[in-house]
């Protein structure tokens, strides 16, 4: 393997942290949104001090492979922040943060990072997950255009019209049909949104029987569809919220989730053939 190969692998491992983080971030908007009626962000997930940590084994392993490729590099060597430093930040200190230590990176790995993250946002946007920057660029649009634009396939159309539905309009009923439709053009988004829905309703609505978990089966069922959309953050969100709940559930519960899903992915195929839209693959 040559050493550019070996720097180019070290750029995917880089770039398959950074990507996380991103998608971490994006994937969990929803859910703080319904909760606080704002995307205002004031934590990163949990765990950010563990991914961190294995950022800073790939920053080893790709400094080492320049060093023996003889690349020429001027930029200062990184200053590590500690975990209580870490769990401090934002989540856009965080990846201010991260993206510093990239910078410490000889110019080829992160050409190749830019490169690869590119092919990584158009992928994430396929599924209904943008950029706040992107959001901001339809913020203007009144609702009947956003459904409009939404209803030819635009994705980001159906995501800011979920969120104004629910922050200007104060409507969980709106959020949540707009949030359905979504997923029936593709978004795993709106599969997020439909999983939050399902558990801000049981919390405003608390049941007096401790054992219903029923909110908590759809909402597991709805990020399993979001899995089957191709979602890849949707395991590590739904732990979060189970870990969230302290709840842990049983191996016949979690067969009824996946039983929950199917039904689910059945109606939203049976309403995609009426639509004239491909069934969904598993």
């Amino acid at each position: 393997m040559t050493s550019k190969i070996r720097l180019a692998v070290c750029a995917a491992a880089a770039l398959a942290l950074i990507t996380w983080v991103v998608m971490a971030d994006r994937g969990d908007i929803g859910s703080r949104a319904q909760s606080n009626n704002t995307e205002t962000v004031s934590k990163p997930r949990s765990g950010l001090s563990s991914e961190v940590d294995k950022f800073k084994s790939i920053l080893s392993s790709a400094k080492s492979q320049a060093d023996s490729a003889e690349i020429n590099r001027n930029a200062p060597e990184p200053e590590y922040a500690s975990q209580a430093e870490i769990e401090a930040m934002s989540i856009d200190e965080y990846l201010d943060y991260m993206n510093g230590l990239i910078e410490t990176l000889p110019s080829e790995i992160q050409a190749e990072i830019q490169t690869r993250k590119a092919i990584a946002d158009k992928y994430w946007e396929s599924l209904g997950f943008f950029s706040e920057e992107q959001k901001q660029g339809y913020a203007s649009y009144d609702k009947e255009t956003l459904e409009a634009m939404g209803n030819q396939g635009d994705l980001l159309a159906w995501d800011v019209l979920s969120h104004k539905n629910l922050t200007e309009d104060r409507s969980h009923a709106k959020f949540v049909e707009t949030s359905f439709k979504s997923v029936l053009f593709g978004s795993a988004k709106g599969a997020r949104s439909m999983a939050n829905a399902s558990l801000s309703k049981q919390d405003r609505n608390p049941s007096n029987d401790t054992e219903d978990r029923s909110h908590i089966y759809n909402a597991m069922a709805w990020l399993e569809i979001a899995i089957m959309m191709g979602d890849r953050s949707a395991p590590s969100a739904r732990n979060a919220k189970l870990g969230a709940k302290e709840i842990t559930l049983s191996e016949q519960e979690w067969a009824l989730v996946r039983r929950r899903a199917e039904a689910i992915n059945g109606r939203l195929n049976e309403k995609r053939r009426e639509m004239g839209l491909p069934e969904f693959n598993k």
